[in-house]
């Protein structure tokens, strides 16, 4: 069974290895989703700030782990914020509607990382659980 630390899956992980894993995984979808924000940015004007990073990290976190979505929680909500808020390139906040944006998102976002995480471990526990299953029925089979 995993612990909170721990990324889910069919290996034990949390380990350097697997932290190693989820920054890379974090980090490359952080960078495709901004860069694909700035394209779509540069073709139409007015599009949802923060549209992609909900499919980024499903992505992330189902690939990896929590961690590597929460890695693209922080980045691309830093990046949006910094690049896409007005004023564009700056951390400036010009009135509380931009503060109530930026809030609701990160918690709808940390709540998708929520459930994800519940159905990874969920998931692992049932792969578990068969395992235990099928070395019973080979142990009363022998």
């Amino acid at each position: 069974m995993q612990d909170w630390v721990g990324s889910v899956g069919d290996k034990p992980t949390g380990g350097s290895n697997a932290v190693a894993k989820d920054i890379i995984i974090g980090v490359a979808a952080s960078a495709a989703t901004l860069a694909a924000r700035l394209l779509i940015d540069q073709l139409m004007d007015g599009i949802v700030q923060f549209s992609l990073i909900f499919p980024a990290l499903a992505i992330a976190t189902l690939l990896s782990s929590w961690r590597a979505g929460l890695i693209v929680i922080v980045i691309c909500q830093i990046g949006v914020w910094y690049l896409f808020m007005p004023p564009v390139r700056s951390f400036e906040i010009q009135s509380a509607v931009q503060v109530v944006n930026l809030l609701l998102a990160t918690m709808a976002q940390l709540i998708l990382l929520a459930v994800l995480f519940a159905y990874q471990r969920s998931r692992a526990k049932a792969q578990e659980l068969e395992a235990m299953q099928r070395a019973h029925l080979e142990v009363a089979l022998d």
